[in-house]
């Protein structure tokens, strides 16, 4: 009787997992169609404010709002992916160094806002690794922006890598 209940309870967790997973693709898929719309008509407002930093400004603003949005929307979709065991990996050699820069670019204005020096250590030395280029640059947006906020205006932040060759250290 408990092992009947038991699996009663395990497939209405099924259920409860699969019906979430359903509803983060639909309410993904339902958000990216005004956003692209929010999009592209802030970019012709931008290109119509040239003239009119005020304008322009509110313009990159919404710009930047739509951006942030659209990246929620993507890591809704990939969480379901996840869960519905989707998600493909582009899997190709990588440069570390060149991905953290290209990371901290997104970046230059919140080091610069709050006196945060952003530092590297032996990136340049690591091998290519094989990974998937979209999803390890997600990983390391979401470690800066962490240590961004957990460091004190004025500190440091430094990213160091070693190749240790199947060595301990």
């Amino acid at each position: 009787e408990r092992t009947l209940e038991l699996e009663r309870a395990n497939q209405s967790l099924k259920n409860i997992d699969k019906t979430k997973t359903n509803f983060m693709q639909i309410s993904a898929h339902e958000l990216r169609t005004p956003l692209t719309l929010i999009m592209g008509y802030s970019q012709m407002l931008e290109q119509d404010t040239k003239n009119d930093p005020e304008l322009m400004s509110l313009a990159q603003g919404i710009l930047d709002g739509s951006d942030r949005m659209n990246y929620i929307v993507d890591s809704m979709l990939d969480v379901s992916r996840i869960d519905s065991n989707t998600l493909l990996l582009r899997k190709t050699g990588l440069r570390i160094d060149l991905l953290i820069k290209k990371v901290n670019k997104e970046f230059e204005k919140a080091f610069e806002e709050r006196n945060i020096a952003m530092g590297v250590d032996g990136l340049r030395d690591l091998p290519l690794v094989p990974a998937d280029p979209e999803l390890l640059q997600k990983v390391f947006y979401h470690v800066i922006i962490n240590a961004i906020k957990f460091t004190p205006d004025g500190g440091s932040i430094t990213i160091n890598g070693t190749y240790l060759n199947g060595t301990e250290p």
